[in-house]
């Protein structure tokens, strides 16, 4: 009678069993990732069906009665093992047929899932994002994009995800530079710098550069709240990269000052909403203070005048938006009647003089001024 090394036997199994289980552990998670995308829980009964007759046909009698030994499951995967090593582009639009060929160009030979959310756009937006591959979803119209993003972020499936704005587009540069991160794998969130282009110009001051923006992450690493030009909720080590040109996202932003107004209407309510809504008080004095300091932050703090002429037009415009959003705040009070008496509202404007001598004075200071305008910086001084 022949002598049974039972140990080696045990081994011989074990290592049939580990054969057998990586060849259906293959299989399986290929059909479980093809069910879990389908959304189907009847999709998912079959496959553990699959997985049974998988076992019966496969795997040796030894090697069956060792598979719980071998640890393998079939559990359905979680969101965070179902996608693969990848990059999802992400990118809302409404009514976009104009632009949406620029951005899907830049990313066409990058992405390896590019996903759009369109809100029921009247013009071929939808068909243009198809003609290029995209997988196109539908979400109801929103006054603005977070909720929209969000959704989308949800039906990307790659490890990585890029979100882009459809008067967006990445250089070259950027492609390299990406996916160099996303290998090393350092950080779950990257910002990027923006170029805005405003009115056919670069701005490199008005506070409009680097306007660093969290666009790239792990995916289930970053979310958007509810609220409009809202900070994304993070989640890991983030990391900024450089604010180079060859690292930016170029942003063909306000091309017509009828684009800035008519984006500018849409924004404002929402700001006004949000501001009722948190139960903001209004205030008459907000009305004089609030465009002056936007202003005052973007022309002279952020150096708006190194733009030229563009800076002044911008950082006007924006300190008009400022005081729309206030004034539809006191809109949705029923336009409550204050009697003001000028005495009251001439305080207000020296107060806010007060702040623009010492603005004039620190720029003219910066530009190469001397004692007197060091005298004027600080006792706000015209």
């Amino acid at each position: 009678m022949r002598h049974v090394n039972v140990v080696e036997e045990r081994e011989k199994t074990a290592v049939v069993c580990r054969s057998r289980k990586e060849r259906v552990k293959k299989i399986v998670k290929s059909f479980l990732i093809i069910t879990n995308l389908s959304g189907s829980s009847i999709h998912f009964a079959i496959g553990q069906l699959i997985v049974g007759l998988i076992f019966t046909s496969y795997s040796p009698q030894g090697c069956r009665l060792q598979l719980r030994q071998c640890d393998f499951t079939t559990t359905r995967p979680s969101n965070a093992t179902i996608g693969k090593m990848g990059i999802s582009v992400v990118i809302n639009t409404r009514n976009e047929g104009e632009h949406i060929e620029r951005v899907l160009r830049s990313v066409k030979g990058f992405a390896s899932e590019i996903v759009v959310v369109d809100m029921h756009s009247a013009d071929d937006t939808a068909l243009i994002a198809k003609r290029y591959g995209a997988k196109v979803y539908t979400h109801e119209p929103l006054e603005y994009v977070e909720p929209a993003r969000n959704f989308g972020i949800k039906r990307a499936t790659d490890e990585w995800v890029l979100v882009l704005d459809p008067d967006e587009e990445i250089p070259t540069s950027l492609v390299k530079k990406l996916r160099s991160v996303a290998k090393k794998g350092k950080a779950e969130y990257y910002a990027i710098p923006r170029k805005n282009i405003v009115f056919g110009k670069w701005l490199h001051h008005s506070r409009w550069w680097p306007d660093y923006n969290v666009r790239f992450f792990k995916r289930g690493s970053v979310t958007w709240s509810s609220e409009i030009h809202s900070i994304p909720i993070t989640r890991g080590k983030g990391v900024d990269l450089k604010a180079t040109p060859q690292n930016a996202i170029v942003h063909h932003h306000y091309t017509t000052v009828e684009q800035f107004i008519t984006r500018m209407n849409r924004y404002t309510s929402v700001q006004a909403r949000e501001l009722v809504n948190g139960e903001y008080k209004f205030n008459w004095k907000d009305i004089v203070h609030k465009p002056s300091s936007e202003f005052l932050s973007r022309y002279f703090a952020g150096q708006g005048y190194r733009d030229g002429l563009h800076g002044l037009a911008v950082s006007s415009l924006q300190a008009f938006s400022e005081l729309v959003v206030y004034l539809k705040v006191w809109q949705q009070n029923g336009f409550a009647r204050n009697e003001l008496k000028p005495g009251s509202v001439i305080d207000e404007l020296k107060a806010a003089q007060k702040e623009h001598n010492y603005w004039h004075a620190d720029t003219i200071l910066s530009q190469g001024g001397g004692i007197k305008e060091r005298v004027k910086r600080r006792f706000r001084l015209q």
